[in-house]
Parts: structure tokens; sequence; C-alpha cells
């Protein structure tokens, strides 16, 4: 389910909006997903309509990293086989701006520097949609960039975090950002990701 920012349209309203000028699975739209990396090599991902930054450098584990790999995946993958997944909007092009980074324990770890060359990469792709599935402190510079992702149009989803009040969570609590809460099952401690600012 997915829960509204604080004085915004109601989720519904958001996604009703934009639904209407998405095309069946997502064919014209752009998605920025910032993460960590992806494994292009997953079967599922060969024919993906994919692109992949890196604003990380060589910390963590590249192409192995499990967070990106399997949210790039619901939104993008392409099965070769009837064992494989097809993505919820495999039509639409989708950019992995990696600004985060996991250990060898699976922890996902971002920083302000790496997000925000990120944000501003999503910037220039003028994206449909910005997926920030992380969560940390809010933090002025990176709540400026997603201002602008907003004020040109970009729908931005966002992992619920609980731990922190709406106005003191990054990414803020405000109109044209929208919290994704819940799972079917909970996620392990070691999935999550933490913004270090």
């Amino acid at each position: 389910r997915v829960e509204s920012s604080a004085m915004a349209p109601t989720p519904n309203d958001l996604l009703n909006d934009f639904m209407a000028t998405v095309t069946e699975r997502g064919g014209d739209t752009v998605i920025a997903v910032i993460d960590t990396d992806v494994d292009t090599s997953h079967p599922d991902l060969l024919d993906a309509k994919l692109t992949v930054s890196d604003f990380v450098g060589q910390q963590g584990m590249p192409m192995k990293e499990r967070h990106g790999t399997a949210v790039v995946g619901l939104i993008s993958s392409r099965p070769r086989s009837e064992k494989g997944m097809r993505g919820i909007a495999d039509e639409a092009q989708t950019h992995l701006l990696r600004a985060c980074w996991e250990h060898n324990r699976g922890k996902g770890i971002c920083s302000t520097r790496t997000l925000s060359k990120a944000l501003n990469a999503a910037i220039d792709l003028r994206p449909d949609i910005v997926n920030l599935s992380l969560s940390g402190v809010r933090d002025p510079l990176l709540d400026r960039l997603v201002g602008i992702l907003i004020r040109n149009g970009s729908l931005v989803i966002a992992a619920y975090d609980e731990d922190r009040s709406p106005e003191r969570r990054f990414p803020a609590a405000r109109p044209g950002v929208i919290y994704a809460v819940g799972s079917i099952q909970p996620m392990a401690a070691n999935d999550s990701i933490t913004v270090v600012i």
C-alpha cells in the first residue's frame, strides 16, 4: 500500500493522475531507480530496457548487490523462460543510478555525496518516476534536489520510515512524495538501506 506525505493530495489522486498518462507495461515512461547496484547478468534482466550509472565506485560489492537487483527486477525484468519473472513496467526505460552500496553482510549504505550525485543525474533524465527504496535523516541538500525533481513533474516513490517522523526523514514528507508501506512478508534486517550523512 502507499501513504501520501503530509498535506499532499491523497496517494490515489496522485497515482490516478499519473497512471492516466502511462501506457500498458510502462511504455513511454522513464523511471530512475536510486539504489545499490544491479546484476545485469541476471537472466531476467538481459533484455531489460535498462541503463546503469555508478556514483559509488569500488565501495561495496558491485554487480552482486541484491537490493538494487531486486528493485530493478520488479520493474524491468523480461523473462527468457517460463520460470522467469516479468516486471510490472517492463516496457519503461529504467535508469539505475547507483548511489548506495552493500557491505559483505548485505546491509545497504548511502551517503549525502553519492545520493546528491545520483539525484542530480535524475534531474537531467527528467524521469516520470523516481524510486527511492531507502531512508535516512532529513538532509537540506537532498531535500532541495528532490524538490527540483518534483517541480519538474517527477513522482517520487520512497520507503516509509516508521522510525522517524515525516518532517525528520529523507525524503521529507511533501506533495509529490508517496511512501510505500508494508510488504507481504517482513524484510530481513539486512535487506534495508541506511543513509549515512
